[in-house]
């Protein structure tokens, strides 16, 4: 999947992980895209800051991306 592509699907109301149910992505209005680990709560962005050189390059593999139906 692409970054695009994960956040399409957000949009659409479709759940959206990385690797295994515990990183799910979602879309919070105040920080935006984000990755929650659901075991500890903890946030990071889905990719780079907007407008910088990392703003295509995704904080997790986006091979190990899935959305679960």
């Amino acid at each position: 999947m692409t970054i695009n592509e994960i956040k399409e699907a957000v949009k659409q109301g479709k759940r959206v992980f990385f690797d295994n149910p515990n990183y799910e992505v979602i879309y919070d209005d105040a920080a935006g895209w984000l990755i929650v680990s659901h075991c500890n709560e903890h946030y990071r962005g889905l990719h780079g800051m907007e407008g910088s050189e990392y703003e295509n390059h995704c904080n997790m593999n986006l091979d190990d991306a899935y959305i679960k139906e």
